[in-house]
C-alpha cells in the first residue's frame, strides 16, 4: 500500500493567512524605522558664521586684546581676596499668623526700616476664605541677614529657603568686553571722521559703528542687571492667616502605624489601578494572539491526527 503524505487547500490556505497576518504587524514597524533611520541620515550639521564687518588682522588683534583683559581682571580680582565678589542672594519665606493685617504692616515697616522697597504684592481677600499674602521685597545686602531674621518674628516660620549665586566670572567678562567694544567704537569713530571716500563707504562704516554701538548697550544692559541683583538681594514673603495653627511635631509610634496602614492601603489602591491599566493594555494584544494561536493550535491537531491515521492503517495492513 503507498503511503501518501500532504496537506489539503484548507490547510495551506490557514498557514498563508497566519502567515499574512505576521507580515501585516511586522511591515508598518519595519517601514517606520526605516523612514526614522532615512530622516537621521538626511541630517547635516549647519555651519554659521557671525560676520564681524572687520578684517582678519583686526579681528584678531581684537581677540588677543579681549582675552587678555579677562585674564588680568580676574588675576586683579584674585590678588584682592574675594573682596569684589559679586553675589547674588535670594529668600523665600513662609509665615503663618494670627492677625494677617498686623503682619502686613509690619512687614511694610521691616521693609522701610532696612531700606528696601516692595516690588511686587498680592493680596488675596475674598469672604469666606483664609487670608493669603505674597509679597517681593528687595533688601540692600548688608540688610539681607537682619530682615531675614526680623520678619520670621512676624509670626510662625513654616518653610525658610536661602540661595546665593556667584556671577563674578560674568561681571569681569562684561566689564573688559564693554571696555574693548568701547575702544573699537572710538577707532571706528575716527575712520568716520577722516572718511573721505564714496557715500558707500560712508554708510558701511556708519552701519558697522550702529551694530558695535547696539552690543554695548545690550552688555552694559546686562551688567546692570547684575549689578541690581548684587547690590539687591529678593526676598519673597508668603503670610497666611491660621488662628488654631499647631506646628508639626514629631510622629508618635501610634501615628506611624496610622500611617503605615494608610500607605499599605494607598499601595493597594495603586496596584489594582495599574493591574487594570495594564490589561486595557494587553487586551488587543491577546486578541491577536487568540487569533494567531488558535488556527495554528487547529492545524497542529490536524497534523497529527493525520499522522496518527496513517499510521493506525500501516500497523492494520501490516
Amino acid at each position: 500500500m503507498s503511503r501518501r503524505y500532504g496537506f489539503t487547500w484548507v490547510e495551506i490556505l490557514v498557514v498563508i493567512a497566519i502567515l499574512g497576518t505576521l507580515v501585516g504587524l511586522l511591515l508598518p514597524t519595519t517601514q517606520s524605522a526605516h523612514q526614522a533611520s532615512s530622516r537621521i541620515s538626511e541630517l547635516q550639521p549647519e555651519e554659521a558664521a557671525e560676520s564681524l564687518g572687520l578684517q582678519p588682522l583686526e579681528f584678531e588683534r581684537q581677540r588677543r586684546s579681549q582675552n587678555k583683559s579677562v585674564r588680568s581682571a580676574g588675576s586683579e580680582l584674585k590678588g584682592k581676596g574675594g573682596a569684589s565678589r559679586k553675589i547674588s542672594y535670594k529668600a523665600s519665606i513662609k509665615l503663618v499668623v494670627k492677625d494677617f493685617s498686623q503682619a502686613e504692616s509690619g512687614l511694610r515697616e521691616l521693609v522701610e526700616e532696612h531700606g528696601g522697597f516692595l516690588a511686587d504684592a498680592r493680596i488675596d481677600r475674598r469672604q469666606g476664605s483664609r487670608l493669603t499674602g505674597n509679597w517681593q521685597a528687595r533688601i540692600p545686602v548688608d540688610q539681607f541677614p537682619e530682615f531675614c531674621e526680623d520678619i520670621v518674628d512676624l509670626g510662625v516660620a513654616e518653610q525658610q529657603q536661602q540661595t546665593a549665586q556667584d556671577v563674578t566670572e560674568e561681571f569681569v567678562d562684561l566689564e573688559a568686553r564693554i571696555a574693548n567694544k568701547q575702544r573699537l567704537e572710538e577707532r571706528i569713530v575716527d575712520l568716520l571722521e577722516d572718511a573721505s571716500g564714496s557715500i558707500k563707504t560712508i554708510i558701511e562704516i556708519e552701519r558697522e559703528l550702529a551694530r558695535v554701538r547696539q552690543e554695548i548697550e545690550r552688555m552694559e544692559g546686562r551688567l546692570r542687571y547684575l549689578t541690581n541683583h548684587t547690590e539687591l538681594t529678593t526676598v519673597t514673603i508668603s503670610i497666611r492667616e491660621e488662628q488654631n495653627y499647631v506646628p508639626p511635631k514629631a510622629p508618635t509610634y501610634t501615628d506611624r502605624i496610622t500611617t503605615a496602614w494608610y500607605d499599605s492601603l494607598t499601595s493597594v489602591q495603586e496596584f489594582g489601578q495599574r493591574s487594570s491599566i495594564s490589561l486595557v493594555y494587553a487586551f488587543p494584544w491577546l486578541v491577536i494572539a487568540g487569533v494567531l494561536l488558535v488556527p495554528s493550535t487547529w492545524l497542529f491537531r490536524r497534523v497529527r491526527e493525520r499522522t496518527s491515521e496513517k499510521g493506525d492503517k500501516k500497523v492494520a495492513a501490516e
